[in-house]
């Protein structure tokens, strides 16, 4: 049978350095790697949920989604 304080002592190490970070700065550590891809290719980063998550956003796509104008003139024989 193990020993209780042993295996308190094992918890600890975990539990200690974890607590000490904040939400922004673990998020901060976990998504160092992605940030940086994502900075690289030219996307937007969002931190979210305090700072345990990220909405990444590629600009290249605002131009799909842009409100259209309306029929060309031209096309309908109009100009």
């Amino acid at each position: 049978m193990s020993n209780p304080s042993t295996r308190m002592a094992r918890y600890k190490v975990w539990v200690i350095p974890i607590s000490r970070l904040s939400p922004m700065r673990l998020g901060q550590r976990l998504f160092a790697e992605p940030d940086r891809q994502a900075q690289r290719y030219g996307w937007q980063v969002s931190v979210i949920r305090g700072g345990l998550g990220r909405r990444y956003h590629d600009p290249r796509f605002d131009r799909f989604s842009a409100p259209a104008r309306g029929p060309d003139p031209e096309v309908l024989g109009h100009a």
